[in-house]
């Protein structure tokens, strides 16, 4: 019976081991995903930062600093 409780100790163990590992690893995508998010993000506002170069408006455009 000894042995059996052993066993079993031993496999929690290892299940908890694989359960901890796993957290891990989806957090890490959702790390991931947030930063991919992220990155488009910044892709599409240096795009329109390239354009204004390119393209600036025929008049000055005022910005409120407090919405910067």
């Amino acid at each position: 019976m000894a042995e059996h409780s052993l066993a079993v100790d031993s496999w929690m163990r290892e299940a908890q081991e694989a359960s901890i590992l796993m957290e891990g690893l989806e957090n890490k995508r959702h790390v991931d995903a947030a930063a991919e998010s992220k990155l488009v993000e910044l892709g599409i506002k240096l795009d329109c930062l390239e354009s204004l170069l390119r393209n600036p408006p025929s008049k000055h455009i005022l910005y409120d600093s407090s919405s910067l």
